[in-house]
């Protein structure tokens, strides 16, 4: 047994910034005595780097998570790669390339696949021995939100992995069928299969000695690792194709649409399901309808610095706002009718207002209470001021169903949140927090809406669209369309054939999922940069409006009868 680490000895100026680095790995047997000390041959792989975890995969090299001195402050770094004698094989600095990495946790498998915890995409990133991306292995799990500790059990082949905010640990059944790790083909010893989390980590000993006791064996057997793949893609809501295959989206031919719309040369008729509960408004669309994706107009909107959230309403107005101040009533014209300024202070309320059956608006006020704006903009009346302790509202939607308020919210002292229901007389129906194995489901909910079967379909804080039924049992979570891709989403909404549509801030699109989370396609704006973050769909006129950055409103033809 030998220890090994790294130590770069920097040396400061007196303006705090660090003048020469050079790294060294040193390898300690077990009683703690030096016996080896190696300077690496390349040794701009250690140069400007902060070492906080190292390990040693199974052919020998050693594998460290650094920080980036030059960067420190935005946490970004680099995974580094010596063989056993210090030379340099690779370094990895995240997916895809050039994108930012911010390293945390380390630790290699029986398969010798490299694990690395990544803080700015809150997952567990896979790379094979030789530092090729495999894939994202957990995308903002539950309960941990934020994976930052990994460490793998080589007896039972579990997975442990730690959260950085949430003191929370997770251990996951990782690898199954051990026999075949002793097989020396590697085409065996690739049918491994990687399996979700097990149960509840209530508490934490009696549920590590449930996990310690269960088998490790399978029950069922995998014929090759791309069922791996595919167990992980379904478990996220994920498209059971391959990314090459995803449905892609072609330039429209006339110079005047701006948008890149989905192939339209074979028509896509679409169902609205049969268990679906569509809303008064809905009724109205016929029982087949086409997908028909046509840019028919765009609104330069003054007096607001970004447009976060949007709510349509059937006289032709709108409701918006921006960050994190006033919100407005337009007209097409950009004429502002009526201005709310009593919003809370330095707090993301991007989808904080919605309107109710009566085209009342409804929305979080500046001491934190859910008010509600009579149509003639005259009367004010609270419906909700008294919270659960310890928890802030953070955004409001008015189901037209059931005739009741979802309210997203947000602990104060813990990193994760809640969705609640109420009464329209303010009490409370209902409390959704945790999925089937006692996990949080949420972080931060930044958007809520109602799918019309009745699911409750949540933007949580830039992570991950989480998706439950009305009773409040997890169905999935959505963040991105392979498990080679990840997913920002911002505002969400539904349309009338039950499918989920939410702005991404990675592929600066529109994602287009159904009910049951499988990936349908992309809306995109042919330009080299679409800021979007606000999103609505209006059941009047079956258009979808999407608002952005940069105070732009672009109003979609979505859907038309057969």
């Amino acid at each position: 047994m030998s220890i090994s680490t790294v130590f770069p000895p920097p040396k400061m100026t007196d303006k705090y910034r660090f003048e020469k680095r050079e790294g060294k790995i040193f390898r300690f047997n077990k009683n703690g005595l030096l016996t080896e000390t190696t300077f690496p041959n390349e040794k701009e792989l250690y140069l400007s780097c902060i070492p906080k975890f190292i390990t040693e995969n199974n052919n020998g090299d050693v594998v460290i998570s650094a920080l980036n001195i030059t960067s420190f402050e935005d946490q970004s770094g680099v995974v580094i790669v010596a063989n056993q004698h210090g030379k340099g094989k690779f370094l990895y600095k995240g997916y895809p390339r050039g994108s930012d990495l911010r390293p945390r946790g380390i630790c290699t498998d029986a398969l010798s696949h490299i694990l690395v915890c990544d803080l700015k995409t809150h997952s567990v990133q896979m790379l094979d021995k030789d530092g090729k991306f495999l894939s994202y292995l957990l995308i903002r799990p539950p309960g941990i939100f934020t994976p930052s500790s990994l460490f793998y059990d080589s007896k039972t082949h579990h997975l442990w992995v730690g959260s950085i905010d949430r003191n929370t640990v997770c251990v996951y059944r990782y690898l199954s069928r051990p026999g075949y790790l002793a097989d020396k083909k590697p085409a065996t010893a690739e049918k491994v299969r990687l399996l979700k989390e097990t149960n509840k980590p209530v508490d934490l000993n009696e549920f590590l000695q449930h996990l310690m006791s269960s088998p490790v064996l399978s029950e069922n057997p995998v014929d090759n690792w791309l069922s791996f793949r595919m167990t992980i893609e379904r478990h996220h809501g994920r498209n059971k194709d391959t990314p090459s295959s995803l449905k892609s989206l072609r330039e429209s031919d006339e110079t005047e649409n701006l948008l890149e719309e989905w192939n339209q040369s074979s028509a896509k008729v679409m169902k609205p399901s049969s268990n679906s509960k569509l809303s008064p408004e809905a009724v109205e669309c016929p029982q087949q309808l086409i997908l028909s994706i046509k840019l028919s107009k765009y609104l330069t909107v003054t007096g607001v610095n970004q447009i976060r959230h949007i709510c349509c309403m059937k006289s032709g107005l709108f409701w918006i706002n921006d960050d994190y101040k006033d919100i407005m009533l337009k007209n097409v014209h950009d004429d502002t009718l009526h201005k709310i300024s009593d919003r809370p202070e330095k707090e993301d309320s991007s989808g904080s207002f919605t309107i109710n059956n009566e085209h009342e608006l409804i929305y979080i006020s500046k001491n934190l209470s859910v008010e509600k704006l009579s149509t003639e903009l005259t009367k004010t009346t609270v419906i909700i001021q008294n919270w659960i302790h310890g928890w802030k509202p953070s955004c409001v939607y008015w189901s037209p169903t059931s005739d009741s308020l979802l309210v997203g919210m947000r602990s104060i002292r813990l990193n994760c949140g809640m969705v609640t229901r109420y009464k329209p007389t303010g009490e409370l129906k209902q409390v959704i927090r945790y999925d089937n194995n006692r996990l949080e489901l949420y972080r931060n909910p930044c958007f809520i809406t109602e799918n019309n079967n009745g699911d409750i379909v949540v933007s949580d804080s830039g992570t991950a669209v989480v998706v439950t039924d009305h009773k409040g049992k997890d169905r999935f979570s959505y963040t991105g369309p392979s498990s080679m891709s990840r997913l920002e989403p911002r505002g969400i909404c539904t349309d009338p054939l039950s499918n989920i549509l939410v702005c991404d801030n990675v592929s600066e699109s529109v994602h287009v999922i159904d009910k049951d989370g499988q990936f349908q396609f992309l809306l995109r704006l042919k330009k080299d940069k679409w800021d979007i973050f606000g999103l609505s769909y209006n059941v009047h006129s079956k258009q979808l409006w999407i608002g952005s950055q940069d105070s732009k409103i672009y109003v979609l033809r979505y859907l038309k009868k057969k």
